[in-house]
């Protein structure tokens, strides 16, 4: 990981969209997500939209609409950086077992 003085500028990839379609009231969330990397500074990866019906590849001139609701980006010098070693896990906390999950809130596809 490269380090940054205050006068260094960082430049940030935009990795994931998550998207709200209807009102503040009620609605439906969408997300889309860049999967795969490419060199720093060149565009990479593919784009997948997910939703409670499908994964589908889809083009990155249709990630950013009027339905954006939250955008993930991650500073280009981080990229393939390992979660787990800026983070580590609460080891004092028993994991969560996915058994237990109901059938509602299982995973609908996975990228891998």
């Amino acid at each position: 990981m490269a380090e940054t003085s205050p006068t260094t500028k960082s430049t940030y990839r935009l990795v994931s969209v998550v998207n709200h379609h209807g009102n503040v009231g009620a609605g439906h969330y969408t997300a889309f997500l860049r999967v795969g990397e490419a060199p720093r500074g060149a565009p990479g990866g593919i784009w997948v939209e997910m939703n409670d019906r499908h994964c589908k590849e889809v083009s990155s001139a249709s990630v950013c609409t009027a339905a954006a609701y939250i955008l993930f980006y991650v500073r280009e010098d981080m990229l393939g950086a390992r979660v787990n070693a800026m983070f580590p896990p609460d080891r004092t906390r028993p994991p969560i077992d996915l058994s237990t999950v109901g059938d509602r809130h299982r995973y609908a596809c996975a990228v891998s």
